[in-house]
């Protein structure tokens, strides 16, 4: 029996342009069959995005849109920061990405992810 990982955290942000401009930026994916099983906070971060979609928002889907799950990926990046993290730092970053919706692992020097 294979067990799927459903984090229980989601981020939402929302974000304004200097034209008054609102877009949605999310860890969640998107659901990618009906019937797919989400936990409670998937659930509950689904509604609210849908309700941002209805009143034409635009959304944006992926944890490097996110601002702070942006940074924390580009901590554990070694073409980015992750070359001049401490091993304190990098750890935070991970845990705080593998919390996250982030469907693909995040590039670390190290192979125990």
């Amino acid at each position: 029996m294979t067990t799927t990982h459903r984090p229980a955290t989601v981020t939402i942000t929302l974000c304004g342009d200097a034209r008054g401009n609102v877009s949605v930026r999310t860890d969640l994916a998107a659901p990618v069959a009906v019937g797919q099983p989400i936990s409670p906070v998937q659930s509950v971060a689904l509604d609210l995005i849908n309700q941002c979609g209805l009143r034409g928002l635009q959304i944006v889907r992926g944890a490097e849109h996110v601002p702070s799950l942006s940074l924390a990926l580009d901590l554990l990046n070694p073409d980015v920061l992750g070359w001049q993290s401490t091993p304190e730092i990098a750890a935070s970053a991970k845990k705080i990405v593998l919390q996250s919706q982030h469907a693909a692992k995040p590039h670390t020097p190290e192979a125990s992810l």
